[in-house]
C-alpha cells in the first residue's frame, strides 16, 4: 500500500506492508496511467527503431508471410478455407497470432530487460507488462485497418462474402487474446529470475513464431 507523506521539508512516498485487493491495484495503476503511456510509446517508438524500413515492417511482415502462406497451403497443398479468400484468411489469422506470441513474449522478459529502472524508481510492476500489451495493440489496429481496406477494395466480392459481422466478433476475441496474453507473459516473467531459464526463452520464441 501507499501513502504520502508531507513533512517541513518535502514530500516522501512511503511504502508499508497491508492488504492489497483489485480495486486498490486498479486505483494504483490508474495513478500511474501517465506512465504507462509514456511507456507505451517507448515500446511502440524502439519496436522498429533499428531497422531499415521502420515502422513499415509493420504492414510488410504480415504481408510476405500471407502471402507464402496462401502460397503454400491455399494453391500448392490444395487447403480450402471455405470460400473465404485465402490471402485474407491467413492475413487476419496471422496478425492475431503475431499480436499474441509478441505480447507473451515481450511480458515474459520485460523484467529482465528493465531492471535499471526497477531498481531506481518505484511504480506498481504491472505497469510494463500492460504498456507491452498496449503497444501491441497499437501495431494490431493499423494492421487490422490494412485488412478492413483489402477486404472493402479487393476481396469483398472474390469469396462472396458480404457480412461484416466478423469485425466486432474479432474485437471481442481480441479482448480475450489481451487478458490471455497479459496473464501466459507474466506467468512466464516470475521464472526469468532463473538464469538458466532466461537463456531459454529464445527457444521458446522460436516455438511461437514455428507456430
Amino acid at each position: 500500500m501507499i501513502s504520502e507523506k508531507n513533512n517541513e521539508q518535502e514530500w516522501d512516498l512511503i511504502l508499508y506492508p497491508g492488504k492489497s485487493n483489485l480495486i486498490s491495484d486498479i486505483r494504483e495503476l490508474w495513478q500511474y496511467r501517465e506512465l504507462i503511456l509514456l511507456l507505451v510509446k517507448k515500446e511502440f517508438k524502439i519496436m522498429y527503431a533499428q531497422t531499415m524500413l521502420g515502422p513499415v515492417w509493420l504492414l510488410l511482415t504480415p504481408l510476405m508471410s500471407s502471402a507464402v502462406l496462401s502460397l503454400v497451403f491455399g494453391i500448392a497443398a490444395g487447403i480450402s478455407t471455405d470460400g473465404i479468400p485465402q490471402f485474407l484468411f491467413y492475413y487476419l489469422g496471422n496478425i492475431l497470432w503475431q499480436n499474441f506470441s509478441g505480447c507473451v513474449v515481450g511480458i515474459s522478459r520485460v523484467f529482465i530487460s528493465n531492471t535499471g529502472l526497477t531498481e531506481k524508481v518505484y511504480f506498481p510492476r504491472l505497469c510494463m507488462p500492460i504498456s507491452i500489451v498496449l503497444s501491441r495493440q497499437v501495431r494490431f489496429g493499423i494492421q487490422f485497418a490494412l485488412f478492413i481496406i483489402l477486404y472493402f477494395l479487393g476481396f469483398q466480392n472474390s469469396g462472396g462474402i458480404q457480412s461484416i459481422s466478423f469485425i466486432p466478433l474479432t474485437l471481442c476475441l481480441l479482448l480475450e487474446m489481451m487478458a490471455l496474453s497479459l496473464g501466459t507473459g507474466i506467468f512466464l516473467a516470475a521464472f526469468t529470475v532463473n538464469a538458466n531459464f532466461a537463456k531459454k526463452l529464445h527457444c521458446y520464441e522460436v516455438t511461437f513464431v514455428k507456430r
